[in-house]
């Protein structure tokens, strides 16, 4: 259920409420979620809440995606719906763009993103794109590259002129790895049946998401010097940076950075069911 807690325009919350997947067992991008997630999102989908301020930036995205569809051209196909068959279920996607032969994903997002774009989320492109890829085979085309398109909502052109290491434009064209179709239908047949072996599973009892699935990030302490406002070193214990402080002397001093280890139950739609989080350090389980 779409909520609008804080009054904003009613052509937002219809915005939101029409973009919908067109069907399918398993979706493209539903297929990178942990068994947990995925499961307590599907049973409780009739209960779970959301309201429309927290969906601004994915308003932003199916807008760019409109704008790519109208400026398809012959030789294009864009935000074409296609499905197949893996283990008697149904696996379907639709990528933002068919253009002779490559495969795009297009990106809303923040120029932060780019900059610290690390080897875990290009795997989860990868998975995403090359299941594209595979439905665009098994419908006859040919596929020849992947790519991510990167659209960049707070790039600042002032921060490009002075700064060599942000990105010189509002862009970013990321080349993705292309898999065999062998090896596409062996991704697609692990993950549904990574799924399916839990379909009939207790809420309670699902697979615990593991920190890799939550996004953790362990707190870290920062060895600092007076009058720098970077970190000279970062430690994994205090004693670490403690130790390494008195060695270099006077003028050094430690800052601990705290971590999150539950950064993506944040933006799971099914926390408030999710007996792993309710019952995290701190909390008191409310079942």
């Amino acid at each position: 259920m779409i909520t609008n807690k804080l009054g904003l325009p009613d052509a937002l919350v219809a915005a939101v409420e029409s973009h919908n997947h067109k069907g399918g067992d398993y979706s493209a991008s539903g297929l990178r979620k942990p068994a947990r997630m995925y499961w307590l999102e599907k049973r409780h989908h009739g209960e779970l809440e959301r309201d429309v301020s927290e969906m601004i930036w994915a308003i932003f995205g199916t807008a760019v995606h409109a704008v790519i569809e109208k400026a398809e051209r012959p030789d294009q196909l864009a935000e074409e719906y296609l499905s197949t068959t893996i283990m008697g279920r149904k696996v379907s996607g639709i990528a933002d763009m068919y253009d002779n032969g490559v495969i795009q994903d297009w990106k809303t997002t923040s120029v932060w993103s780019y900059i610290y774009l690390d080897d875990e989320k290009i795997k989860d492109y990868e998975s995403q794109l090359n299941t594209y890829a595979y439905l665009y085979r098994q419908a006859g085309f040919e596929v020849t590259g992947l790519q991510i398109v990167q659209l960049f909502r707070d790039w600042q052109k002032s921060k490009a002129k002075y700064d060599k290491q942000y990105p010189q434009v509002p862009a970013a064209k990321i080349n993705i790895n292309l898999w065999t179709e062998e090896e596409q239908r062996r991704y697609l047949e692990e993950r549904v049946w990574y799924y399916e072996s839990h379909r009939d599973t207790e809420d309670f009892l699902l697979p615990e998401c593991t920190e890799k699935e939550r996004w953790a990030k362990p707190s870290s302490w920062a060895l600092m010097k007076k009058r720098r406002k970077t970190a000279v070193k970062l430690h994994a214990t205090e004693e670490e940076a403690m130790n390494d402080a008195e060695t270099r002397g006077a003028g050094y001093y430690v800052e601990e950075r705290k971590g999150e280890l539950w950064k993506r139950c944040e933006y799971c739609n099914a926390r408030d069911f999710c007996n792993q989080y309710n019952t995290r350090e701190g909390q008191e389980a409310p079942f």
